[in-house]
């Protein structure tokens, strides 16, 4: 959430003094440099499928959300490599994505009402449930809030 926030941020004041997109030789990604710092950007094959979290592996891919798409993605941190899951059930807006304890990633479906799991590989698991989102993770479970529910949860990993 922090690293979040800085790249908001980070955008935010680039935007204020004025910063220019530029395009990166080779690879048709944009970059937008204040500062001293450079964002690069790397395009989705699919317009409109709305990347909203991004979670790290420990082998430094990046795992996100992709909430209109209804995709999880994953790719390497130099944007290649990129390999895109559907999720079974159509419209379900996965927003936040986490890795657990148990070395998969977990993601709130939410319009699904759902969480999911997906392993390393690519296999889907989802939770039937209400209004869950992971947001951290603490050894042997997996924290998340229920907004709709008003309290903290956690899952336990076997």
């Amino acid at each position: 959430m922090l690293r979040k926030s800085l790249i908001s941020l980070m955008i935010t004041v680039a935007v204020s003094v004025g910063a220019r997109p530029q395009t990166s030789p080779g690879r048709g990604t944009s970059s937008l440099q204040a500062a001293g710092e450079r964002i690069a950007d790397f395009p989705l094959p699919n317009p409109g499928s709305g990347p909203t979290t991004i979670s790290i592996a420990p082998d430094g891919t990046l795992w996100f959300t992709e909430s209109t798409g209804n995709r999880i993605g994953r790719m390497a941190p130099d944007g290649s490599n990129l390999k895109e899951f559907d999720l079974p059930h159509a419209g379900s807006a996965p927003r936040i994505i986490t890795i657990g304890s148990d070395g998969n990633f977990w993601f709130s479906e939410h319009l699904g009402n759902r969480m999911g799991r997906i392993t390393p590989g690519g296999a889907i698991g989802l939770t039937a449930d209400s209004d869950r989102a992971p947001v951290g993770r603490l050894v042997d479970k997996l924290w998340f809030a229920q907004s709709a529910g008003n309290k903290i949860s956690f899952l336990s990993f076997r």
